[in-house]
């Protein structure tokens, strides 16, 4: 009876407590189910975006068909050879549940009807990944479909045999019935395949797709592979690290296993890396989410306590006489147990179950993912409520018997917030000493995601409590500095004339330390609404500078065939088109893999003109004017033939040939004459410019003399102009019966990277060769400057060089050049384009590009979902503990007025009014507040600047090194944090001034006394 009499008595103080148990739980638990919610939908995420082989481990064995003696032998080894790998990716992996896509394909085989040789493929599943774009798909052994640009490269059309080598003296032929282009190049089932994308890599072209039942008869070793792409909805923390110790072991599984009857097992793909990377932002959530439950813990145990104090103090009374008449201590702290676990219980798992909730609502799917697998959801709710019923519990047995052991003495005083100068000190030297060693370990380490010893990553705790550590130790710096400020004030105060200054400043130079509560939690949470903010800012900020460095500019088009047409629709060929209402400029773009020093690299080139119109500047960190000056050459290569032309000729009337032609954006054409003699240039994209002219070989080996006796352009109405070729103009053998005549190359400017020379060992004005990976093709060049980053690299090695310089260098070498890989979109004239609207401008793009093509927009960067869920973790950590911070306050407030009753009826009984005291209660919590939130608000600019940069590069994937992330504070997001704050400060001042006035008012000199 006792108990609940005690527990009425004081309803609205233990109301409040609960109120504050279910918000502590609630905070925790939520910041916990977000943690988790975050990392599978941003490794989900990630998964799902990851282009070509990224997303993807490839296997690849010598196909154990191939030597069998009967095809019923041929059948059981292939598919004893499918079931080893099967069970060796599931025996290592058996979370991800891989369903490998087996093909099989050939080494390039030399054929009759070409001089390039040809790389056959089967694959049961090819057909619908795959847009038929000439014939019908092959229905017997003997029929076969080819790639519509490797049919391009070798000149053949539907209806064309193909003679490939057989194991007998007779070859094999087949009919090409079918002409196909991939749906989407970057679909993961195609590994990255760069044949599938082009249909000319180097000299080999391809694929062309046979039927499974043809290899046995074939004179080659086909290559089996298996490539396994990771299901975006299992990409959850267990299959990361399966896939992540797995992957080193698979080659050695198979070979162990004898059914693989494979040599050269070879297992690649990009999907070990991107987990890698996954993990690494995943591991900077990990980091994060220490700091918001830091930040929520702190503020809670210390509301918590001064709840807990404030009961005690309005209970000294009752507890003197329970102790007068034989109370314990202990009974009295085993009461006050009792009471708090009535209260903080239900308070506590109501609020958790609540936190969580509305964590796991917000989150699509993750109701699903906790209804599947509701372990680490009980696990995350249930920890959380316990933690915060036993500090409440432990608190109140704490308070409650240190109150009742003093409850007898006479020199007891009031001490709600009032810890002692000595320990306040304390507490800051200790406070400094760990946010230093603290800081000191993040600035060496670049964040808190540490090295392991073997070659893994990990969350270092004691440095991801940097930020929560360097907010304390200058919170409570403030609340040192509180007592000497208001002793300072309270003198200056005393030389005016006026009384309310010195009714401010006079009780906080007395009895500074009893609002240490407030100053401290509202210090610590402004900074951390600061570093929230920052954290917001920047994250956002190098994520669309990361993609925009990654991308090379806006919106990238890529894949298919990028020809004439193809580029002209997109506005790459000096149209533009109208986008979401805005008109878009197009620039063609080749974009390859490169070998440099044997490591890889990436060579990007594009017209320099170009290049400081579309290219995105990645917050800074490509300089496009001093790139463009780099690579820029002069003269301009080739001989211009005039916008205005319409067709050209050789002079040499009847006599056919091919010219290979650049539009104004630096595209490659190459346009062949018809039977008259006379080619077609396109329709858009001038002034063109003649790079090279391919005739057919004759007896007399005049061929230059025909170039030079004269090229013919012809305009529209018929007006002739010749191209003025000169004797600078040479031969040079191309492939059979064919002369290629063109003028020597120009010497390529090449922009490097910090990295690329390095591996070199280049400095400006050296010579360099690179390699072009795949295909043997070597790149010569001079490097010009070295740079800090190239656009569209994806590595940090990176090689920038002007594309139709490129294009002439590679048509004096090869029979064809790199082709435009990509086309670079951007607004004209710069304009500044929002998210949604770009959004809007690549679904339209998405209808104008070709087929097999595939768009990816600045905007659309899903691996910010990771970074996405630590802002909102901190935001809702910090805004929760402003919360807390309030609560404190005000119980703080009403303390002070319970300490000061004295000074109310003494000044009352001066004369001085009710409206005056109000108002002088009212300016000191102000003043005090004020004091605090300037002191947060510096101590979080400050820890922000020094520790948000490397916190944001944790949390964003794949950030290319050469992005420099820096910590930004934006005025609206600080305008914003000052707003709440003021109304914050004024709410608290004006209930601290009624408390004033309500005591002013009601007290008299005998309550006082009594």
């Amino acid at each position: 009876m006792m108990l609940v009499r005690r527990l009425r008595s004081r309803q609205s103080l233990l109301l409040a407590t609960a109120g504050v148990v279910a918000l502590s739980a609630g905070l925790g638990a939520g910041l916990g189910s977000l943690a988790q919610a975050t990392v599978i939908d941003g490794a989900g995420a990630v998964i799902s975006a990851a282009r070509g082989g990224d997303a993807v481990v490839r296997v690849a064995i010598r196909w154990a068909g191939q030597g069998a003696a009967s095809e019923s032998a041929a059948l059981r080894a292939a598919e004893e050879q499918d079931a080893a790998v099967r069970d060796a990716l599931d025996s290592l992996m058996p979370t991800a549940a891989f369903a490998p896509q087996p093909s099989i394909r050939s080494e390039p085989l030399e054929v009759a009807e070409a001089d390039d040789p040809v790389v056959l493929l089967s694959d049961e599943r090819v057909l619908d990944r795959v847009e038929i774009v000439g014939g019908t798909w092959p229905a017997t052994r003997r029929e076969a479909a080819l790639h519509r640009l490797a049919a391009d490269a070798l000149d053949l059309e539907v209806g064309d045999r193909i003679t490939l080598p057989g194991t007998s003296d007779e070859p094999i032929e087949v009919t090409v019935t079918a002409l196909w282009l991939p749906l989407d190049s970057g679909d993961p089932a195609w590994a990255g395949d760069p044949l599938v994308e082009n249909g000319v890599v180097g000299s080999t072209v391809g694929p062309l797709v046979v039927d499974e039942g043809l290899w046995r008869g074939l004179s080659t070793r086909p290559i089996a592979q298996w490539v396994s792409a990771l299901d975006p909805r299992r990409a959850q923390p267990v299959a990361l690290d399966e896939i992540a110790a797995g992957l080193p072991l698979l080659a050695q599984l198979i070979d162990d296993d004898p059914r693989s009857q494979g040599t050269g097992i070879v297992v690649d793909g990009g999907l070990r890396s991107t987990v890698a990377e996954v993990q690494r932002a995943a591991a900077g959530v990990g980091a994060i989410i220490p700091v918001a439950l830091a930040l929520v813990g702190v503020t809670a145990l210390t509301t918590l306590l001064e709840l807990q104090r404030l009961l005690t103090t309005v209970r000294r009374e009752e507890t003197t006489l329970l102790r007068s008449r034989g109370a314990s201590p202990r009974r009295l702290a085993s009461s006050a147990a009792v009471e708090s676990l009535i209260i903080a219980l239900p308070s506590g798992v109501f609020g958790a179950l609540v936190g969580a909730a509305i964590t796991l609502t917000a989150r699509p799917g993750a109701v699903e993912r906790a209804l599947a697998d509701p372990a680490p959801l009980i696990a995350v709710t249930g920890g959380c409520a316990l933690a915060v019923i036993v500090v409440t519990v432990l608190l109140a047995v704490v308070i409650t018997a240190r109150s009742a052991r003093t409850a007898l003495r006479r020199d007891t005083l009031l001490d709600s917030g009032r810890p002692s100068r000595s320990v306040s000190a304390a507490a800051l030297v200790v406070s400094v000493i760990a946010a230093g060693v603290a800081v000191s370990q993040f600035l060496l380490y670049r964040g808190p995601v540490a090295p392991t010893a073997d070659a893994g990553i990990a969350v270092d705790p004691l440095v991801a409590l940097t930020p929560v550590l360097v907010l304390v130790a200058g919170a409570l710096l403030i609340v040192v500095l509180v007592e000497p400020l208001a002793r300072l004030a309270s003198k200056v105060a005393a030389l005016g004339d006026r009384l309310t200054p010195v009714l401010v400043a006079r009780p906080l130079a007395r009895s500074a330390t009893i609002v240490t509560a407030p100053v401290l939690l509202i210090a610590l949470t402004v900074g951390g609404l600061v570093i929230a903010a920052t954290v917001d800012t920047t994250t956002r900020s190098s994520e669309s500078a990361s993609r925009e460095l990654t991308l090379g500019a806006e919106l990238v088009v890529s894949g298919g065939v990028l020809d004439a047409d193809a580029r002209a629709s997109v506005g790459a060929m000096g149209t533009p088109v109208t986008l979401a209402g805005v008109a878009w400029m197009g620039a063609p773009v080749s974009v390859v893999e490169l070998s440099v020093a044997g490591e890889p690299a990436t060579l990007v080139a594009i017209d320099p003109s170009t290049l400081t119109e579309v290219t995105a500047s990645a917050g800074g960190a490509v300089d496009r004017e001093r790139l463009a000056a780099a690579i820029g050459v002069e003269p301009l290569p080739g001989v211009e033939i005039g916008a205005p032309a319409t067709t050209i000729r050789l002079a040499d009337e009847g006599m056919r040939a091919a010219f290979w032609i650049a539009d104004a954006q630096g595209g490659l054409t190459r346009v062949t004459s018809n039977e008259g003699g006379v080619a077609s240039l396109p329709a858009v994209g001038g002034p063109w410019r003649l790079l090279a002219v391919d005739v057919q070989a004759v007896a007399s080996e005049r061929e230059l003399d025909v170039v030079l006796s004269g090229i013919i352009a012809t305009d529209a109405v018929g007006a002739e102009s010749v191209v003025a070729v000169d004797e600078q103009w040479d031969a040079r053998p191309g492939v059979t019966g064919v002369v290629r005549l063109m003028p020597e190359p120009t010497t390529l400017r090449l922009a490097v990277t910090a990295p690329a020379a390095d591996r070199v060992g280049a400095e400006t004005g050296d010579s360099i060769t690179v390699t072009v990976a795949g295909s043997g093709r070597q790149i010569v060049g001079v490097v010009t400057d070295i740079v800090p980053a190239v656009p569209g690299a994806v590595t940090a090695a990176a090689v920038a060089v002007e594309l139709v310089a490129l294009a002439q260098s590679q048509l004096a070498v090869s029979e064809s050049p790199l082709p435009v890989s990509a086309v670079w979109v951007a607004p004209v004239g710069g304009a500044r384009v929002d998210a949604a609207s770009q959004r809007r401008a690549a679904d339209e793009l998405r209808g104008l590009a070709p087929a097999g093509s595939s768009v990816e927009v600045v905007a659309d960067a899903p691996t910010g979902v990771l970074a996405e869920g630590a802002r909102v973790a901190l935001w809702v950590a910090a805004l929760g503990a402003v919360l807390l911070a309030i609560v404190a306050s005000a119980i703080v407030s009403r303390a002070i007025g319970g300490v000061r009753d004295g000074d109310v009826v003494v000044l009352r009984a001066i004369g001085v009014a009710e409206r005056v005291q109000a108002r002088a209660r009212a300016l000191e919590f102000a003043a005090l507040l004020t004091v605090a939130t300037v002191g947060g608000i510096l101590v979080g600019a400050g820890a922000a600047l020094l520790l948000v940069g490397d916190l944001s590069r944790a949390l964003i994937v794949d950030v290319p090194p050469a992005l420099p992330v820096i910590a930004i504070i934006e005025p609206v997001p600080a305008a914003a944090v000052v707003t709440l704050m003021v109304v914050v400060i004024t709410a608290l001042s004006l209930g601290a001034g009624r408390h004033a006035a309500r005591q002013a008012r009601t007290l008299s000199a005998r309550e006082v006394l009594r």
